[in-house]
């Protein structure tokens, strides 16, 4: 029997995509996609194995030189019966007679192969400047940068179709979130949330990945915040420009922090913290008499201060000029 359902979501639940790296012979006229499916290691792999093998080879020249058997001018019948009598201790009558056996010497240039190869490896696959370390020559930054930029340009493909990929699966996403009803309208994660009301429909999705550059970045954002202070950027495109998407939570939080920072609500953390030390009433008491102290003007007997009575000074108080024609 065969048991069939029906597919909820409308579309095939998985994405897939070549890395670029391959490229299709022109001598077939069918679509082949091993010759697609190629990572950035597929042109270096002659090379890797030559290397290994490199290495290998060292190492066992290595072992052969410094584990050499040892050979003697006495009998071997005579040596295998003293090995027999106590393997772990062997008297010999004379040390000089025993000399390692001689092993084939390695020349200078076998130990330069691998060097070779690694460079092969290298200009094929990941430049080391991207990993952090200096070409040589290279002595400024903005050199260093160049280099940078020219080794990155090779993961160009393999971004382009990460973009598309994200792209695709943001949009199916959006489409699950208008139609699944197990969904309840939305979803979230990370403290996001993407509600069945803001689609209205509207499925599409570009997603994109920027590449990093750590100088460029900072850069740029020094721009931005120049832009911002003289004006020419509001607030929400400079959120935007810096990764902050969500421009209403970010109106949301500075709201919230003007009000944690304003002297009202310092004044309420300060009662708290009297209250807990049993001294609320007596603080409050001395927060109201300090008011009233500031508010209310200054009396004597019930009146107002004889200096608070006086009239203004002549050269305070002036009198008003006559408008004057334009």
């Amino acid at each position: 029997l065969l048991f069939s359902e029906i597919n909820a979501s409308g579309f095939v639940e998985w994405t897939q995509s070549f890395g670029g790296f391959g490229i299709m012979p022109s001598s077939i006229n069918t679509f082949d996609p091993r010759y697609l499916a190629r990572g950035i290691l597929w042109d270096a792999m002659d090379s890797l194995k030559l290397h290994a093998q490199s290495g290998n080879a060292k190492q066992q020249a290595l072992l052969d030189a410094i584990f050499a058997p040892m050979i003697g001018e006495d009998d071997n019948e005579e040596m295998q019966r003293k090995l027999s009598e106590n393997p772990d201790y062997l008297q010999i009558d004379d040390p000089n007679s025993l000399r390692p056996l001689p092993t084939n010497p390695v020349p200078r240039w076998g130990f330069g192969v691998s060097d070779e190869q690694a460079q092969d490896i290298q200009e094929a696959t990941i430049s080391p400047s991207l990993g952090g370390v200096r070409e040589p020559g290279v002595v400024t930054v903005g050199q260093q940068d160049t280099l940078d930029t020219r080794s990155r340009a090779q993961f160009n493909l393999p971004l382009l179709e990460l973009e598309q990929m994200v792209s695709v699966i943001a949009q199916r996403i959006n489409m699950q979130v208008d139609k699944l009803e197990t969904l309840k309208g939305s979803i979230g994660a990370s403290g996001h949330v993407l509600k069945k009301s803001w689609l209205h429909g509207d499925y599409n999705a570009a997603v994109g990945f920027e590449p990093a550059n750590p100088a460029l970045d900072l850069q740029q954002r020094q721009s931005d915040r120049e832009d911002y202070n003289l004006g020419l950027l509001d607030k929400e495109s400079y959120w935007e420009r810096n990764g902050e998407l969500n421009a209403t939570q970010m109106w949301r939080r500075l709201a919230e922090e003007q009000v944690r920072t304003s002297d009202e609500m310092w004044k309420l953390e300060l009662q708290d913290a009297a209250n807990e030390l049993g001294v609320g009433e007596e603080f409050a008491r001395s927060q109201e008499a300090a008011e009233e102290q500031i508010v209310s003007p200054p009396r004597t007997n019930g009146a107002l201060s004889s200096e608070m009575t006086q009239p203004l000074a002549p050269d305070i108080v002036k009198k008003p000029q006559a408008p004057r024609a334009l």
